[in-house]
């Protein structure tokens, strides 16, 4: 606050101190030769839990410009804007006064920012006049706009005892949360991300537009945040709770991975909302006494978190009549839900965000090397694939062992599988209200449980294509549907163990997770159709699309739930759903590559061939590999792609020599399409004795007068032209 109220910020500081809190008020940070505003910003990141922001009708100074400009350099100017778009618009940031950065500083850092209003606010003198090389101060009314959406909630105060109560009663709603009972009760077994909450800020302006729509026609919500296991779903409900927990009455959470669960946290909830509830009380009286207090306090927040399995969807949706005197916001892997729930599908972060996640989060304890910003690009995107979970279990890896990020992505890359399963909840934030730790591969687990038979095969099949939009003509195929068949018919055998005995516990210290899945059988072959199997994926969202993926794709399976689906498949069953899905790829490209109808069938397929074929290399399937290394070196030969079309070619050279040995027709096609890739990058000596040893082959092996023999020896003219 500006000196407008100097008296009543001396006296309230006074009283909050005799309380036994801390309190530094901004004329402290003003020394001579220091930047006021960055010695601020490291005091409200570093030591600050709680902003109180006082306001009057007086704006106070902008800082010089040099000041402010270290400022921006200080919190990295571009994380300021992405944070805050509105305050970057135009040039409002230049006009913002010292009293008023506090505020922005405080939400920048994830602290608690409490807005206390006079009620003179709007009622002050002529604006002050900006000094000499300053811009003018930004008006209270603009600043106050443009914080609204970001705090929500704004407390009027009259005199000094109006403040010092309103700072009291919320201070105590502040430090009590989830604990003690109040005017606004909060219960939430999260903490906020602070800085580390990344990527997401559209997502949560999305949810809170849609909220306040429902809003102006009547109604509370029923929203539901939807997406695999791992996207962060939990954590986006907490930071939209605890960035707008001043807009309801209550801000409440309960697990829903059971109907068992929901019904307990209910339960437990009674004891937040009611303070002299006897804790003896029955579960069932316990559950009234909370439903009768939502329905007694209209205007709360309730998360419902984890609704991930059927019957949890059911037990939900069942009691979503009861849920009507407030928002309801669900997190769960289904996305289907009754119309009456507007399902939201969170994404993977950016790459750009998920990298500055993990050098954020590792800062200070990672070993640091010159690549790092290159390192963690690639271990946030070509790895990890934006994967919250993923990203947070690998920053507490580095964390805990204080390694590089090239050393984590070496391990995660060489199959290390303690890494996917490494999980350690005193570190990690997304389940540290659990019992257990949570890795990536056991997150997975849990609901590939709830998959059909068929759909469990099918997630297997698609595990070996590229984390790219399936082709919707790759699905449509009834090679696609044969090999469904097949591979339900597998035995109980084909998947492996995942830990110990039931009896015991895990690497991590928590339950073991047993192998006993819903295994394919000969039963299921016949009830295997693509269309269910698909529906399944999708409604547990391992099959989804992302903003710019084609409208006729069937979706993409995440690259890391691609990875760990393999790696959960013993030899025989990688083996046997590999040669399935190579045998589906064939059956898909038909025709000429080079001919220019066949591209739009086989462009979208062009990822998915690339990451078969290796695939197939290392499990040294030779067909119909060789073949579609062929098809798909044509295919870049006819697109000018000569480099990629030249290492394919070779790749299937080399095979074909492996495989059927040295003077096969097979080693003469491929010698005579690497010999013509060589030639049309002009390295025609190169090409010469190529072309040359697959006319000599045909020769051998076919007549002079046979189709193949005079092509190459057309081609073989040609090139020898050239050379002259």
């Amino acid at each position: 606050m500006t000196d407008q109220y100097a008296p009543l910020r001396i006296s309230l500081g006074t009283q909050l101190r005799s309380g036994g809190l801390g309190v530094v008020q901004q004329d402290e940070f003003v020394e001579t030769g220091v930047n006021t505003l960055v010695k601020l910003a490291e005091f409200i990141e570093h030591e600050s839990d709680i902003v109180l922001h006082l306001t009057g009708s007086m704006v106070g100074n902008v800082p010089p410009t040099d000041v402010t400009s270290e400022l921006l350099r200080h919190c990295v100017e571009d994380r300021l804007r992405e944070r805050f778009p509105k305050l970057f618009a135009g040039d409002a940031f230049r006009h913002v006064t010292y009293t008023q950065w506090e505020a922005w500083l405080g939400l920048f850092y994830g602290k608690r920012v409490l807005l206390f209003l006079a009620d003179d606010a709007f009622s002050g003198g002529e604006p002050a006049s900006p000094q000499a090389g300053r811009a003018a101060p930004m008006l209270v009314a603009e600043h106050l706009a443009l914080l609204k959406p970001l705090l929500g909630y704004f407390t009027p105060f009259a005199d000094e005892v109006a403040l010092v109560r309103e700072v009291q009663a919320s201070l105590l709603r502040y430090l009590n949360r989830g604990t003690h009972h109040h005017d606004r009760p909060c219960h939430l077994p999260y903490a906020t991300l602070g800085e580390l909450f990344i990527g997401r800020d559209s997502f949560l302006s999305e949810l809170q537009q849609k909220f306040e729509a429902a809003r102006v026609a009547g109604r509370w919500p029923n929203q539901a945040v939807c997406g695999v296991g791992g996207l962060g779903k939990t954590q986006v409900a907490v930071e939209y709770a605890l960035k707008h927990r001043d807009e309801y009455t209550a801000v409440l959470m309960v697990n829903a991975d059971t109907p068992e669960s929901l019904r307990s946290g209910l339960a437990g909830l009674a004891g937040v909302l009611h303070s002299g509830l006897d804790p003896a009380t029955p579960d069932d009286a316990k559950e009234r006494a909370t439903l009768d207090w939502l329905q007694q306090h209209p205007g709360w927040l309730l998360i419902v978190d984890n609704a991930d399995t059927e019957a949890a969807r059911n037990e939900v949706t069942r009691r979503l009549a009861q849920w009507a005197d407030g928002h309801v916001l669900i997190t769960a892997r289904f996305h289907q839900w009754p119309k009456t729930v507007e399902a939201f599908d969170l994404h993977v972060l950016s790459f750009e965000d998920a990298a500055r996640f993990l050098l954020q989060a590792t800062d200070g304890t990672r070993r640091v090397s010159k690549d790092d910003e290159e390192q963690a690009r690639q271990l946030a995107g070509d790895d990890l694939d934006g994967l919250c979970l993923a990203l947070e279990q690998a920053a507490a890896y580095i964390r805990e062992r204080e390694i590089s990020f090239a050393e984590y992505r070496r391990r995660w890359t060489e199959n290390d599988k303690a890494v996917r399963t490494w999980a350690d909840k005193a570190v990690m934030q997304y389940h540290s209200e659990l019992t257990e730790s949570l890795s990536v591969a056991t997150t997975w687990l849990t609901t590939f449980r709830e998959l059909t038979p068929a759909a469990q095969s099918l997630l297997q099949l698609f595990a070996w294509l590229a984390p790219a939009p399936i082709p919707q003509s790759l699905v449509d195929h009834p090679e696609l549907e044969q090999q469904l068949q097949s591979a339900c018919r597998v035995g109980p055998a084909a998947l492996r163990r995942a830990g110990p005995p039931p009896d015991s516990t895990n690497e991590d210290g928590g339950p073991a997770l047993e192998a006993s899945l819903s295994h394919p059988t000969a039963d299921h072959a016949a009830e295997a159709d693509i269309e269910s199997a698909l529906a399944v994926l999708r409604r547990y969202s391992f099959l989804s699309r992302r903003p710019g993926d084609p409208t006729d794709s069937a979706g993409r399976v995440h690259r890391v739930v691609q990875l760990i689906t393999r790696e959960r498949l013993d030899h025989d069953r990688q083996q046997a759903t590999l040669t399935a899905m190579l045998q589906v790829a064939n059956a898909n490209v038909k025709g000429d590559a080079a001919d220019v109808r066949t591209w739009p069938t086989l462009d979208p397929l062009r990822p998915h061939l690339m990451m078969l074929i290796d695939h197939a290399e290392r499990a040294q399937i030779d067909e119909p590999t060789s073949r579609l290394m062929g098809e798909l070196g044509t295919l870049l030969w006819a697109k000018a792609l000569h480099t990629q079309a030249e290492d394919l070619e070779k790749r299937a050279l080399a095979l074909d020599e492996r495989h059927y040995g040295p003077v096969a027709p097979q080693v003469a096609t491929r010698l005579n399409n690497l010999a013509a890739t060589l030639q049309a990058t002009n390295r025609l000596a190169e090409a010469e004795p190529l072309m040359r040893r697959a006319l000599d082959i045909f020769r051998a092996s076919l007549r002079d007068e046979h189709p193949n023999t005079l092509d190459v020896a057309e081609n073989y003219d040609i090139l020898r032209a050239a050379m002259k």
